[in-house]
């Protein structure tokens, strides 16, 4: 493991709001941004969000309804300037009146795929001298009278353009496009504000309603401060919901410890609402979506510094592949292990049932290689090590699946319950 994912993992197994969210698998951790167009995977952006919208609650609130109002302000108006200088009919015209002649003799060269393609190839042909590249484009009517080579043609067009370009720029259309230009930049601000008006939510909402403030922005000043969260790469967000709607608001760059996020209102000089999201730093968040998810990482590392043996993802067989297994100083399997993320955020029945498929999947593996003369895989150890924290559902889960567990071996702990095992 690299430095950064060393100091990460040992702040991971020695901070519990930090297993409070990086045990959360990615579908809760990060947001849901993006369905694939060529597949069904989902798009997770690097980045954790922090906000003061929960010290709060209703900054969120107040700044939710004015993103609302100011959204539909903003795309009524870009839509009218736009209507105003993209009008279908203005732009065919000034096509027509352009290009009338090349479309017309196109039109009437091409009548089906047969004459496209010879056209293609007589294109191709005579772009090997300028003179025959030339006689094709003056067929098209292309090249205008008095036009003999092709840097001239290309000083012809780029003089109609700036001509075209100046009769468009006059004094009162100058104002306007910077206008409407102003008005495309609000647009931009105004996506980019509601995409953080959305992720500050699912922030909210998954990860911290049951943290404490003061105990998350510390977190956050010590991801930052080993460069696992970092600033920069995302816009921010600032609004004082105080004052009355465009007081003091504004999308700025931030690359300061997230214990520093703090601006007073200078109208009002309250604590202004933010949103100030944080890049993950590609390593970690290459463990998050991984297929087996962070806890899988955490592990090796907490084996790798008891300075355990062992092996990740190991083949057997055809069809068996065990997460990590523990080698002993006489080379053999000392226990296996089978890593798990559950989703957290679902009822208790479906808890149980997840550890009941997990603990069924470990049976048939056990029985598969015992069936194979693999060794007595029915009486090896085996943990099954999941995110999931509530002791209530491990106990639980224990007593319903106990009768398996003891037949096979199987032992379920919680990250907590694994690492004092492995201190």
């Amino acid at each position: 493991m690299t430095a950064l994912e060393k100091k990460f993992y040992y702040l991971f197994w020695n901070d519990d709001v930090c297993q409070s969210i990086f045990l959360k698998p990615k579908t809760e951790l990060l947001e849901n941004e993006v369905e694939l167009i060529l597949s069904k995977e989902q798009a997770y952006p690097p980045r954790l969000v922090l906000t003061n919208s929960l010290k709060q609650k209703q900054f969120e609130e107040t700044a939710m309804q004015r993103t609302e109002y100011q959204g539909i302000e903003v795309l009524h108006n870009l839509q009218s300037s736009l209507k105003k200088y993209f009008d279908e009919d203005r732009l065919m015209e000034y096509a027509e009146k352009k290009f009338g002649k090349i479309t017309s003799k196109v039109r009437e060269e091409i009548k089906d795929f047969d004459t496209l393609f010879e056209i293609g190839i007589e294109l191709v042909t005579s772009l090997r001298s300028e003179k025959a590249t030339l006689k094709f484009l003056n067929r098209f009517n292309v090249v205008p009278k008095g036009i003999k080579t092709l840097d001239e043609l290309k000083k012809y067009y780029e003089a109609e353009i700036i001509s075209d370009i100046k009769k468009f720029l006059s004094n009162d259309n100058l104002i306007e496009l910077v206008l409407t230009i102003d008005l495309v930049s609000a647009y931009h601000n105004q996506r980019l504000k509601e995409s953080l008006i959305a992720a500050t939510k699912h922030s909210t909402d998954v990860l911290y309603n049951s943290e404490n403030f003061k105990s998350r922005v510390l977190l956050f000043d010590k991801l930052y401060d080993i460069s696992v969260v970092l600033g920069r790469d995302f816009k921010s967000y600032y609004e004082c919901v105080n004052c009355p709607p465009d007081t003091f608001n504004g999308i700025i760059t931030t690359n300061i410890k997230p214990s520093k996020l703090i601006i007073k209102c200078p109208n009002c000089q309250k604590e202004t609402y933010y949103i100030v999201p944080y890049r993950i730093n590609e390593i970690i968040y290459k463990h998050i979506i991984h297929e087996d998810g962070l806890l899988f990482f955490a592990i090796q590392y907490l084996l790798e510094e008891r300075r355990i043996r062992f092996e990740i993802d190991k083949n057997f067989l055809k069809d068996v592949q065990i997460d990590i297994i523990i080698i002993n100083s006489d080379n053999l399997i000392s226990y296996a292990m089978e890593i798990k993320m559950f989703k957290t955020d679902r009822p208790k029945d479906t808890q149980i049932g997840n550890f009941r498929q997990t603990v069924g999947q470990v049976k048939k593996i056990k029985e598969k290689m015992q069936k194979a003369g693999q060794g007595d895989w029915i009486s090896l150890p085996y943990f099954v090590v999941t995110n999931i924290t509530d002791e209530l559902i491990i106990k639980e889960a224990i007593e319903v699946l106990k009768q398996d567990l003891k037949d096979y071996n199987i032992t379920i702990l919680s990250p907590k319950q694994f690492f004092q095992t492995h201190i």
